[in-house]
């Protein structure tokens, strides 16, 4: 026999509370449930125990058999109110009249219903089982149904005996499918319209293949007869003779557009000399050398009044800067033709009025060391391509002067000759 816990209330936990209760409310249900029995029974007409001392609360409410309480209170209200009820006793049946119509005494024998008679053992709620998750019930969803379709899908399929999708008896899963000779030739044709598609593809696949070649060998053909012509055509080089670009034409020569501006005229330059004279152009800024030492810095023409500095080179680059001295010429003082030259229109128009200079007239070039002083000799009307002025006569101490001429027209050069005063 277990010992009775008699710990007091505050050393129980709420888990042992809470279980208790529970025993309790099960109890008490066990014994108002069967108070709510034996009253229907008895409101049935049936034979009820002699000592039953039961007493019917008001608040008890009997729904098809089920004993429903509406509060916890009440039921240990109720609980101790059943000890103290009073037997209530089973209503008289009527007698019983026989078939002929004979009037026969029968005797009612009071007995207790038997315990297999009642309705089986309630069920509580501590008692039901917890509603599981959504997310777990639709797992077991889920997997039941596919374990559904993969139950179908490996069934057999039934069994036809006359028609297309007629089914078999309850074997047909185990015998054997028999077609009809209708659906045997279409599964023949099917057969052979896949081989025929197969055989096909095959063959397309083969066709491809050769055209890749095809066109794969033509093109490395004209590759090949490409390379040929090139090589062909290509002409052993000859050595080109170099040439002195800047003394194809004179100095100066220009377009004047007005407003004192200008552009290099390439209508002087002759044709074959046109694409080496645009790219020497072209590098100026990169081939110019430096100045020598002794050379001109300032040049001084005091009947017309110029006074102007010198730069190394008589490019357009150059003559836009002022005075240009050409490469290759002669340094003051030196033996040989110091040629220099500049704009009469544009870039200050220092050689606008060159034409006027007469034969004595002075002119006087500086270099870092010293001042030259040369006499005008003479002056003429050249053409752009009369370059040998720039040549040297002799062993003399020569100074040429070059410019456009006539004013804005620029068709011609003019040239004034001086030599240097001993």
């Amino acid at each position: 026999m277990p010992m009775r816990d008699k710990r007091p209330v505050d050393e129980l936990s709420i888990e042992e509370l809470e279980r208790i209760l529970a025993i309790r409310k099960r109890e008490e249900r066990a014994r108002l449930s069967q108070t709510a029995r034996i009253k229907r029974y008895s409101e049935q007409g049936r034979v009820l125990p002699v000592d039953a001392n039961l007493e019917f609360e008001a608040e008890a409410e009997i729904i098809e058999g089920d004993y429903v309480d509406q509060d916890a209170a009440q039921i240990v209200d109720i609980a101790d109110q059943t000890d103290q009820a009073p037997a209530i006793s089973a209503p008289a049946l009527p007698a019983a009249q026989p078939a002929n119509g004979a009037d026969l005494p029968v005797e009612i024998e009071d007995k207790p219903v038997a315990p297999t008679y009642f309705e089986g053992d309630p069920r509580f709620e501590d008692e039901q089982p917890r509603a599981k998750p959504q997310k777990q019930r639709e797992r077991e969803g889920t997997s039941r149904v596919r374990q559904r379709v993969e139950t179908k899908r490996h069934q057999p399929l039934p069994h036809t005996t006359g028609k297309l999708g007629a089914s078999s008896s309850a074997n047909a899963a185990s015998a054997p499918v028999v077609l009809t000779p209708r659906q045997k030739l279409w599964n023949r044709v099917l057969l052979g319209v896949e081989i025929a598609a197969v055989l096909g593809l095959v063959g397309l696949g083969f066709i491809l293949y050769q055209s890749v070649i095809a066109v794969q060998e033509q093109s490395a053909r004209e590759q090949a007869i490409a390379q040929a012509t090139a090589f062909a055509a290509i002409v052993p080089p000859t050595a080109t003779p170099i040439i002195n670009v800047p003394v194809v034409v004179l100095p100066g020569g220009h377009v004047y557009e007005g407003n004192g501006q200008g552009s290099f005229n390439f209508d002087e330059i002759p044709a074959q000399f046109r694409t080496q004279y645009a790219n020497y152009l072209s590098q100026l800024p990169v081939a110019r050398p430096t100045a020598q030492p002794e050379g001109p810095i300032r040049i001084r023409i005091p009947a017309i009044n110029v006074d102007s500095n010198v730069v190394y080179g008589d490019d357009p680059e150059a003559l836009d800067q002022g005075v240009g001295h050409h490469i290759g010429s002669a340094n003051p003082g030196q033996q040989g033709n110091m040629v220099l030259s500049a704009h009469n229109d544009i870039a200050g128009e220092i050689f606008r009025y060159l034409d006027q200079l007469q034969s004595g007239d002075e002119v006087i070039v500086s270099t870092v060391s010293r001042d030259y002083v040369y006499v005008i000799q003479e002056s003429q009307k050249v053409s752009p391509n009369d370059v040998w002025v720039l040549e040297a006569q002799g062993t003399s101490q020569r100074l040429t002067l070059i410019s456009c001429w006539p004013y804005r027209v620029n068709n011609k050069r003019i040239v004034v000759f001086a030599t240097l005063r001993g």
